[in-house]
């Protein structure tokens, strides 16, 4: 018995500086403006702040957070329109950039944004492209992605009116939105049921991702082919890494 007490108050000897170091969680008190249909996004770390976009209806606002996840400021954000289709971010040590589609009539419009870390713009919206369409559209378009080192970014969309062959209009940009590379290129569809994985772009601006074809009734990947396009290349290099006698999940 005396052992068994004895290596109980070991063991609660050596817990105590785990315990005292356990991590702590802060969060941040909901807004008199939220509710359940409110929308947000996290923007990121910028000059020690933590911003956050929010959209109540038809009011979008950054606010800004300190380091105890207190609210500093709410900004809103006047160059927004009343409805937008999808927002991204970009966020970088003292800025980011706002990339958004909103539709005007028969329009898309994809537009960015750089603003500062109180969340005030940095110049004039710029639009970035535009496609027309002949209806109301509740999907997005545009896709934006970034590099690991945040020195590239990319625009793009996919028109799939043409099962057997899909055309990328693609957009390169550097880090302060100046335009590298335009590009449209059409990718064959081999099958109508093939898919993509999530699409990546590596710190030279070079796009990756996959198109894969899903076979049979357990729903297994039969074939995996990777695609890539290079930062200035015209055309996409599509290499087969499964198929035939592989089971690829």
């Amino acid at each position: 018995m005396k052992k068994i007490l004895s290596a109980l108050l070991l063991l609660s000897i050596l817990l105590v500086p785990r315990l005292s170091s356990a991590q702590q969680i802060t969060y941040s008190e909901p807004e008199r403006e939220d509710s359940r249909r409110t929308n947000f996004e996290i923007i990121g770390k910028i000059n020690g702040n933590f911003l956050i976009f929010k959209n109540n209806n038809s009011a979008s606002v950054v606010c800004i957070y300190d380091g105890n996840m207190k609210l500093v400021q709410r900004v809103p954000l006047a160059f927004m329109p009343d409805k937008y289709i999808n927002v991204d971010f970009v966020a970088y040590p003292d800025y980011f950039y706002m990339i958004f589609e909103h539709q005007r009539r028969s329009v898309i419009h994809c537009t960015a944004v750089k603003l500062d870390g109180l969340a005030k713009p940095i110049g004039e919206p710029m639009e970035l492209d535009t496609t027309q369409i002949g209806f109301a559209a509740s999907n997005k378009i545009y896709t934006s992605i970034v590099s690991e080192n945040k020195q590239r970014i990319m625009v793009f969309k996919i028109n799939s009116k043409n099962p057997k062959s899909f055309l990328f209009t693609s957009f390169l940009y550097d880090s302060q939105l100046g335009l590298i590379d335009r590009h449209r290129i059409f990718l064959p569809m081999e099958e109508r049921n093939e898919l993509f994985t999530d699409f990546l772009l590596d710190n030279d601006g070079q796009l990756v991702f996959g198109k894969f074809l899903r076979s049979g009734s357990n729903d297994f990947v039969s074939r995996v082919s990777i695609v890539t396009k290079g930062p200035l290349a015209d055309t996409f290099c599509v290499k087969k890494i499964g198929s035939a006698d592989r089971i690829l999940d």
